[in-house]
């Protein structure tokens, strides 16, 4: 026996009679009346005895014996071997004896007497429709009760055998025949069969509280829906096999040989209580109990305090049993109710924790008043933050409320019960969390209104990050949620990664989270999770420590405690946190660059290049010039690369100037055809500041470049021309800048002439060619007057050096001052060989071809190519007058067709000007000769009058009227 759920109490003793039936009415006037069918026919009446004031509560009374208060002799002609109350239809006692009757309640008038019924062995009674079924030998009779006094018959369904056992169930009616159980229904008359009965035992049908019904098959209750399926739920094994069962929730009872079993009405329905009894019959089941009676006696089965009840199964730990009971409770015990399951809870989760089913006991500690530190101190692995150590801790310790194995936390079981409390706290997680920015949300609007500020984002920002240093610097209430949330995550993040569940940590500390940091530190430290570590760090924004912590795994990864794995960190990580930050903290990314590049030069300049927003290139230049000069040009070079348009002209000058340098040391490297790109393709660069870097000899393409750039034309074509012997080239130029010139200028006309001014640059080309000497001599005197100039800059920049152009009006001109470097002297006396070799070169070449080195071809290929872009009297005063004729046709020959066409044109333009201005003459003269007929017979055409000696006006056509009637007409609108 587990414990009490019944106590039997004998209320009717010495009965002179044989007892068959017994039910128990209660009035709310009269009170509660026991009514005993007796095997003569008659029906016996008890009742409580009279009672005090001062007597003890209902439930005691209703243990006490019943006194007899009237007998009724002849009730019946036969046995009443059956009773059962109608309760809404006024109050009436349905009985069996020699057929069913009906009888009115006190007095006990017959309502009804069914005749039909004699020979009746069975009946049963719906309630909520009024509906009677009896079982007659192999017939049933259904009757229906409306309200009067009379019972009509419905329908009469015949049965393949004498009913043992029946209830209703919905519309039909479940019948246990001698071998089979069969569904009825009421209304139609079909049946159905269910499954066979037992062998040893007689057919018993029970009706649920949940609606199912209990078919008894031997020592085998099977538990079947209203639709007659058998449901999936466990049967329930009696201990034998029982003659009657019956349900008084939560528990159903059994007779059986010796003893009434009691058992829960749960799964697995285990005994509760065995009562033993000497032929005791179960009757009836009612609010207050159950009825049993042997031959001459009458006994209650009283429910023991459900109160008293839990007590007991607590005390011999079946906490399921005793939580199952508290629901049972009544509404006003709900205090009492909430007390004793919050204390099962705790006992039983602590019962479950012991034997190491820790999901099921963390369910029930979450369910108990146990608060989350007291629920996470259970698990000495896991370290909590330092606010959350109070006394109660150590009071419930000595309670013995808290019984923590600290040496048991390295076993098995630890990885176990560790995650189970990671599953309990991730689901307890979101209502936690919630909670807690509300609180952050509240204390943002509080400051808002309190400042007054108008800018709300910053405070909510930062009222919203809970960071460690958070923790620390405020004292948090009690019953502040960003406590019970700092303590979840803190002991989460630990249970996650000690249960190798690290992807899961990294995601939740990447989101928002309430984790406390020196907590989870010491934790992560000493397990190797640096990875973990250092994403709580960006999350709380701890930028430094993250990145010292970073540093020591790049450079001493052997000073942990448990070393990272080979090359698991490096440079790459450092630049890969670094990147996201360069709008926050430029000053720590610098800082840490020199790391990086005494490292991997390529990882830094992956972080100097994309970093986004990017960092300033000022301050970077100045980092590579300091600890890493040669890596300058790849920077600029990347910059250039991804935003040709980054550079300001400043960096643009620097990376030419480089380019030079590099140039000029004879670094065996691309950097004089890059120098020269860069000198072609960037846009913002000083031309003026950058050509007196170059040497004085050489650098010819460059310096071309350059002076093109500032505008020198002349000079440009001359280096072209007699420098670098380079037509195509000047060519080429010439066509860039009369593009250019024509762009500047409004849209052309088609077929317009040339714009003289765009074309004037290949005058000066042609010139070149055909007075080589003469342009060649002022080339010498004014690269000679570039290089005169740096003795002058050297005195006015003299402190500053810096190489900045200085303007000086002299003699109505603009003087153009720079320095030089300081090694092109060098440069330029290791070229002189090679520059007097080529001037030599040259001046054979002119010579070869005319006594007066006249680059006659060149120019005739001029001329042939671009005879658009020529005056052609102007080329013909500037040929030298040996020219042949024949070399000059390609030339003349498409600028006298364009001028032929020309006059040809300008012709017909004239001759077809001159048509229209003698058709449009003709057409004025006509419209001066226009002549009208008016009589006197003519009629105004807007009053219908005779015209007659008045002044008339004429339409365009023809059409007369008055003058005063044409005013008042145009006047008016019409």
């Amino acid at each position: 026996m587990v414990h009490n759920a019944f106590d039997d109490v004998c209320v009717v003793r010495d009965c002179p009679s044989r007892i068959e039936s017994a039910i128990v009415t209660e009035s709310g006037t009269r009170g509660e009346f026991l009514h005993v069918g007796c095997i003569d026919g008659s029906l016996r009446i008890y009742s409580l005895p009279d009672s005090s004031q001062d007597e003890e509560d209902l439930g005691a009374e209703r243990s006490r014996s019943y006194v007899l208060r009237r007998t009724i002799v002849g009730f019946a002609k036969k046995a009443v071997s059956q009773m059962d109350l109608v309760k809404s239809r006024g109050g009436m006692l349905i009985t069996l004896a020699e057929a069913v009757a009906v009888h009115s309640l006190p007095g006990f008038e017959p309502v009804a007497f069914l005749a039909k019924t004699k020979g009746a062995n069975l009946f049963c009674w719906d309630e909520r429709r009024g509906l009677l079924c009896v079982a007659r030998h192999k017939k049933l009779l259904i009757y229906r009760h409306d309200g009067s006094r009379d019972f009509t018959e419905v329908k009469e369904i015949s049965i393949p055998d004498v009913v043992k056992s029946m209830v209703w169930c919905g519309d039909c009616v479940c019948l246990g025949v001698k071998r089979e159980y069969v569904f009825v229904n009421a209304a139609t008359g079909a049946s159905t069969d269910i499954f066979p009965c037992g062998r040893s035992a007689p057919p018993l049908v029970v009706s649920l509280p949940r609606g199912e019904l209990l078919l008894g098959k031997d020592n085998i209750g099977v538990f079947v829906d209203q639709s007659g399926k058998v449901t999936p739920q466990t049967a329930l094994s009696w201990s034998e096999s029982p003659s009657a069962v019956m349900v008084h929730p939560p528990y159903i009872l059994a007779r059986l040989s010796r003893f009434i079993e009691v058992r829960t009405l749960r799964e697995p329905y285990s005994v509760v209580q065995m009562i033993a009894h000497k032929d005791k019959q179960l009757l009836q089941s009612s609010s207050f109990g159950l009825l049993a009676a042997s031959e001459n006696s009458v006994y209650k089965l009283v429910p023991v305090a459900i109160g008293v009840q839990v007590v007991q199964l607590a005390a011999s730990g079946n906490f399921e049993d005793a939580l199952a009971l508290c629901k049972l409770m009544p509404p006003e015990d709900a205090s009492l109710r909430a007390s004793k399951e919050d204390a099962i809870h705790k006992r039983y989760g602590q019962f479950l924790f012991s034997r190491g089913q820790y999901v099921e006991a963390l369910q029930h500690f979450a369910l108990s008043s146990m608060s989350l530190p007291s629920i996470i101190a259970l698990f000495p692995s896991v370290k909590l933050p330092e606010f959350c150590v109070f006394d109660e801790f150590k009071d419930m310790e000595n309670s013995g409320e808290l019984e923590v194995d600290e040496n048991n936390s390295n076993s098995v079981s630890t990885s176990i019960s560790l995650a189970a409390l990671a599953t309990f706290l991730m689901n307890k997680r979101g209502d936690v969390i919630a909670k807690a920015e509300a609180k952050d949300t509240d204390e943002a609007l509080a400051a808002l209104s309190e400042t007054g500020h108008k800018v709300l984002n910053p405070i909510i920002s930062d009222a919203l990050f809970l960071s460690c240093s958070f923790l620390h610097s405020i004292i948090l209430e009690p019953d502040d949620p960003r406590k019970s949330a700092a303590v979840l995550d803190t002991a989460l993040i630990q249970a996650l990664l000690l249960t190798n569940q690290s992807p899961v940590a990294i995601q939740l500390l990447r989101g928002s989270n309430y984790c406390d940091v020196d907590a989870c530190r010491e934790m992560m430290l000493a397990g190797g999770f640096y990875k973990e570590l250092l994403e709580l760090y960006q999350f709380k924004k701890m930028h430094k420590e993250a990145l010292q912590l970073l540093a020591r795994l790049v450079e001493n990864p052997e000073s942990f405690p448990v070393p990272p794995p080979k090359d698991a960190y490096g440079p790459e990580a450092l630049v890969d946190y670094l990147q996201p930050l360069g709008g926050q903290d430029q000053t720590l990314i610098m800082e840490l660059s020199t790391l990086i590049l005494k490292l991997s030069p390529d990882q830094a300049m992956k972080l100097f290049t994309s970093t986004n927003p990017p960092l300033p290139p000022k301050y970077v230049l100045l980092k590579l010039k300091a600890h890493a000069p040669d890596l300058q040009i790849v920077y600029l070079e990347e910059m250039v690369k991804h935003n040709p348009d980054s550079l300001s002209a400043e960096f643009q000058n620097e990376l030419i100037l480089l380019y030079l340098s590099n140039v000029l040391e004879g670094k065996p490297d691309d950097s004089k055809s890059k120098l020269l790109t860069a000198l072609e393709t960037f846009t913002a660069y000083n031309a003026r500041d950058i050509f007196p870097r170059f040497p004085g000899e050489g650098f010819y393409e460059e310096k071309a470049v350059l002076l093109g750039r500032m505008e020198y034309h002349k000079l440009t074509l001359s280096i072209y021309v007699h420098k670098l012997h380079n037509q195509e080239k000047a060519l080429a130029y010439c066509d860039r800048v009369f593009d250019r010139v024509v762009e500047t200028a409004s849209q052309p006309i088609l077929n317009a002439p040339v714009d003289h001014k765009a074309a004037e640059l290949y005058s000066k080309l042609l010139e070149m060619y055909l007075r080589p000497k003469k342009s060649l001599k002022e080339l010498k005197l004014a690269l000679a007057s570039f290089g005169g100039l740096k003795y002058d800059i050297s005195r006015a920049d003299g402190a500053d050096g810096a190489g900045l152009v200085h303007r000086h009006k002299h003699k109505g001109h603009v003087r153009h001052k720079v320095t030089q470097i300081e090694d092109a002297l060098s440069f330029t006396n290791g070229n002189e060989s090679a520059t007097e070799s080529n001037k030599s070169d040259t001046e054979e070449s002119v010579d070869v071809r005319t006594e007066d080195g006249i680059m006659l071809e060149e120019a005739i290929h001029l001329l042939s190519s671009r005879w658009d872009r020529f005056h052609g009297t102007e080329v013909l005063s500037m040929l030298p007058s040996d020219a042949k004729l024949k070399d000059l046709l390609s030339f003349l020959e498409p600028l006298l067709r364009r001028s032929t066409e020309r006059s040809r044109n300008a012709a017909v333009i004239g001759r077809v000007e001159y048509s229209d201005h003698i058709e449009v003459r003709h057409e004025l003269l006509q419209c001066r000769a226009r002549r009208f007929r008016l009589t006197n017979e003519t009629l105004c055409s807007i009053c219908r009058k005779k015209i007659g000696p008045s002044v008339f006006a004429v339409y365009p056509g023809g059409a007369f009227a008055h003058f005063v009637c044409y005013s008042q007409h145009r006047a008016s609108g019409a």
